[in-house]
């Protein structure tokens, strides 16, 4: 086997992508190893520990699947475009897989875990508060958890296959009829 030189982010996502399939068991250093074509000393040059690496590989979670879509959304112009922009990208998203399935399951056993899910949900929910806010729209807070956790359900139901564009504009109908974002199905 060719050995190479990984970057910790190489782990990191090598990492969400066997967490995806099979939970924390699945974190096997050595099968990650040779999945990066490299040694396993590698790993341990990057973190102190197992745990070490689960919860940066977590933190990792947070950023690429909560402040990159927050980050993202800043760039429209209107809250109804960010609304419109963030909730389409999401919806879009198959990154994860099961990576949230499995990380709540792991959050059930480990309060560290459920701790920084409970943090990165509330993220979400607020800044999507925050926009509905911005938009003008009435009982936004309870609108956000709606929204939420719709697209949770619906994630969970979709997370194998990649929705065309207009099974994407059926959610975005379908999200504005329950939350009172008309403009959103334009």
């Amino acid at each position: 086997m060719p050995i190479k030189k990984v970057t910790k982010k190489d782990w990191l996502w090598a990492g969400i992508s066997f967490f995806s399939k099979g939970g924390i068991n699945a974190l096997n250093v050595e099968k990650m190893a040779k999945a990066l074509k490299c040694t396993k000393g590698s790993f341990y040059w990057y973190f102190k520990s197992r745990d070490d690496y689960i919860m940066q590989l977590i933190d990792l979670w947070a950023a690429d699947g909560t402040e990159s879509f927050i980050d993202d959304a800043e760039t429209a112009e209107t809250p109804q475009a960010k609304l419109k922009h963030l909730i389409t990208e999401v919806l879009k998203d198959r990154r994860g897989a099961d990576f949230e399935f499995y990380l709540r399951h792991h959050g059930q056993k480990n309060p560290a875990v459920k701790e920084l899910i409970e943090k990165t949900e509330k993220r979400r929910i607020s800044f999507m508060a925050h926009l509905l806010q911005e938009a003008q729209v009435a009982d936004y807070e309870a609108k956000a958890e709606i929204i939420y956790y719709y697209y949770l359900g619906w994630y969970e139901h979709n997370k194998h296959f990649t929705a065309p564009d207009e099974v994407i504009n059926q959610e975005l109908r379908k999200i504005a009829l329950i939350s009172g974002l008309e403009w959103m199905s334009d």
